[in-house]
C-alpha cells in the first residue's frame, strides 16, 4: 500500500525518525515514556491496542503540544540588552525538547553561536512595541560595528514573521550593501515605512505599516560578541 498523509501518523513518523537517527543516551527517560504508549524501535504502533483513555491523549497530543510550543516561542528566550532578545543557547538543546522544538517552529537550522548569533528587536529602547506609525534608527558609532568575520545584517519582519513588502524590495540591509557613513566615520540605519529621502536611501530598511521586529544576524562572530562585550545598539524611535 502507498502510503499517504493520512495514514503517516506522528507516531510512525517518530519510529521512522528512531530507526534512522538512534537517540543519544541522555534521550533514555524521553524513550522509556514513548515505550509506555507502544512507540518504541522496531514495534508496530497500533493505537488501537491502548487503553482507550491513553489513545484519546495520544490522539489530541499532537494538538495540544503545537499550541505549547506556539505559546513558548512567544517569550523572550535570552538576556535582553539594549532591547535585544539575545540568545547564545542556540544548537546545543540536550534534552531541553521544549526550546529545541521553539527553534525548529520559528528559526529551524539555528547555528551554533560560534557560527552565528541572531539578536531580535520587538521593541525600542523605552520598551515600546515596535509599529510601522513610527520612525526608527540603529546607530553604530565610529568604531563600533559589529565584530564579525564574516557579515552581519539587519532583517525586517512583520506581525506574521514573513518579509515585508515595500516599494524598493529590501527585506534586509548590513555590510555588503553600499552603505553611507556619517562624516565622523558612525553609521545609522533608518527604520521606517516611509522613505527617509532619495540621500538617505542607501541606510534605509522599510517598514510594514503595523507592528513588527527586526533581527540582526552576526555570522561568524569574533569573541566579543560571544563574551558579551560588544553590545548592539538599540533600536531607538525618532521624535
Amino acid at each position: 500500500m502507498v502510503a499517504t498523509m493520512e495514514n503517516i501518523t506522528p507516531a510512525k513518523r517518530a519510529l521512522a525518525a528512531l530507526d534512522n537517527n538512534p537517540p543519544a543516551a541522555a534521550d533514555a527517560s524521553a524513550l522509556n515514556n514513548f515505550t509506555a504508549i507502544g512507540v518504541a524501535p522496531g514495534t508496530p504502533f497500533d493505537l488501537k491496542s491502548l487503553d482507550p483513555a491513553v489513545a484519546k491523549s495520544v490522539e489530541g497530543s499532537v494538538k495540544t503540544a503545537q499550541a505549547k510550543i506556539s505559546a513558548e516561542a512567544k517569550k523572550p528566550h535570552g538576556k535582553k540588552v539594549n532591547g535585544w532578545d539575545v540568545m547564545t543557547n542556540l544548537g546545543r538543546y540536550g534534552t531541553d525538547y521544549l526550546f529545541r522544538s521553539v527553534v525548529a517552529l520559528v528559526g529551524l537550522g539555528a547555528n551554533l553561536p560560534e557560527d552565528a548569533i541572531y539578536p531580535r528587536a520587538t521593541e525600542d529602547t523605552d520598551g515600546q512595541p515596535l509599529n510601522g506609525a513610527n520612525r526608527y534608527l540603529v546607530h553604530f558609532p565610529h568604531g563600533q560595528l559589529p565584530p564579525v568575520n564574516a557579515f552581519w545584517s539587519l532583517s525586517m519582519y512583520n506581525s506574521k514573521q514573513f518579509f515585508a513588502q515595500n516599494p524598493i524590495n529590501r527585506y534586509a540591509i548590513g555590510d555588503r550593501d553600499k552603505l553611507k557613513f556619517n562624516d565622523d566615520g558612525s553609521l545609522t540605519i533608518n527604520i521606517q515605512r516611509e522613505s527617509p529621502g532619495k540621500e538617505k536611501e542607501s541606510n534605509w530598511l522599510p517598514a510594514p505599516k503595523d507592528s513588527f521586529n527586526v533581527f540582526m544576524r552576526l555570522y561568524w562572530p569574533k569573541k566579543e560578541i560571544l563574551d558579551g562585550v560588544w553590545k548592539a545598539p538599540g533600536v531607538e524611535r525618532v521624535k
